[in-house]
């Protein structure tokens, strides 16, 4: 009785889905794939009985764009959780020099150097060799420790982190699964990006853009500056 009732309910959908206009139709479908695993799993079922095999390929690739958005929009919704947004306050750096020989001196005083050098930057700089003459303020829920303000560009963290966005990056080698770091690739010099995890290759970066490719980094050949704490507010124009 409970299969016969299942399969009620599916013929109904499947007759409510194909009376309504095409648009509403496809946003109906993707809101009740995301939010019901048994729906989605029905739904490509049976699109997969009334399909040809060159027209099942077609579905299979779209289907891992698809997935691929899915994955990424979750992962930037449970970032966007825990980073929280900190005001801007700038001032004038009590010590000036490089960011390795400044660190300490901004760390006494719960500042955070403001580095120009942005973090899609290309491979032949060194982030702890550029010279900052501006801090920025900590606020008192910030845990105390050694920070750095890193300017965000390119719109491969997007939606979490947009291009002109200054990141708060607290120091450290950690690499926790599910965080934002920032890191030094061979390829790509230094990038923000989201932990996907460890494998037999080393650490595994992704992009929350699904526009943007996986990057698998070796563990000998990755420096993990570290990790995203906060965003700094926008300056008001």
């Amino acid at each position: 009785m409970k299969k016969e009732i299942q399969q009620d309910i599916e013929k109904e959908m499947q007759i409510l889905l194909d009376l309504m206009p095409g648009d509403l139709a496809d946003d109906l479908t993707t809101e009740a794939m995301i939010a019901n695993p048994r729906f989605a799993a029905w739904y490509a079922d049976e699109a997969a009985s009334l399909e040809t095999s060159a027209e099942h390929e077609e579905t299979e690739a779209i289907a891992e764009v698809l997935a691929r958005r899915m994955i990424a929009r979750t992962r930037a919704r449970e970032v966007s959780q825990h980073l929280r947004e900190v005001p801007r306050s700038p001032r004038r750096a009590l010590v000036t020099g490089t960011a390795r020989r400044i660190l300490p001196f901004s760390a006494a005083e719960h500042c955070a150097p403001l580095i120009a050098l942005p973090v899609a930057a290309g491979v032949g700089y060194e982030l702890w060799e550029e010279a900052s003459d501006t801090w920025l303020e900590l606020p008192p829920e910030v845990a105390r420790g050694e920070y750095l303000a890193l300017p965000v560009r390119g719109d491969s963290m997007e939606p979490v982190l947009h291009d002109g966005d200054t990141a708060l990056v607290k120091v450290g080698n950690a690499a926790a699964p599910g965080s934002l770091i920032v890191a030094r690739t061979p390829d790509d010099g230094y990038v923000v990006k989201y932990v996907e995890g460890y494998d037999s290759t080393g650490l595994r970066l992704a992009s929350l853009n699904p526009e943007y490719p996986s990057t698998v980094a070796a563990s000998d050949a990755l420096a993990v500056v570290g990790t995203v704490v906060a965003r700094f507010a926008q300056e008001e124009t």
